[in-house]
């Protein structure tokens, strides 16, 4: 099968076949992007109830994260891929053999529509899900497996081990 890989997924592909070099790097791309959404999240929001001290800034950080990254991983690795996979989807099934600016364009305001749900908190995490998946679609060659997506889990366990270390070790 003679394909043209494009920088959003491959044209003239079933269904099925855009599903498989896909779908992996989604996930890849929810997991790294669940690890910086905790950290930069924690970053702007470091106290959750408001008690705003600039001395325990660090500590504040170091504790909030791995709560950030509990709750948002479910919601990246779910509602997160589904619309990200809808949008490459949809970007390479409406616009064939258009440029790729455009693709990239139309995808991102895709990306930042279904990131409006919770508005700015979703927004972050979409823009962050958004550029990580562009990275990986930019530095990978061939396509990604199915073991890389199970394997790239790792990423967000050592940095939510890492952060409960810091915390644990704090007291």
């Amino acid at each position: 099968m003679k394909n043209k890989k494009k920088l959003m997924g491959v044209e003239g592909m079933r269904f099925i076949d855009f599903v498989k070099e896909v779908l992996p790097r989604k996930f890849i791309a929810a997991s790294i992007s669940c690890s910086l959404f905790g950290i930069v999240f924690a970053m702007m929001y470091p106290d959750l109830f408001g008690t705003r001290s600039e001395a325990w800034y660090t500590g504040l950080t170091s504790g909030i994260v791995p709560i950030y990254m509990i709750y948002s991983f479910p919601v990246i690795a779910t509602y997160g891929v589904a619309t990200s996979f809808f949008s490459d989807y949809f970007t390479t099934v409406m616009l064939r053999q258009r440029s790729r600016i455009l693709e990239f364009v139309v995808s991102a305001c895709l990306h930042i529509v279904f990131g409006f749900v919770l508005v700015w908190i979703s927004l972050i995490s979409a823009v962050l899900f958004f550029l990580t998946d562009r990275v990986l679609s930019l530095f990978r060659r061939t396509s990604y497996m199915w073991y890389h997506a199970i394997f790239s889990l790792l990423i967000p366990l050592a940095i939510w081990l890492g952060f409960m270390s810091i915390v644990w070790y704090r007291g």
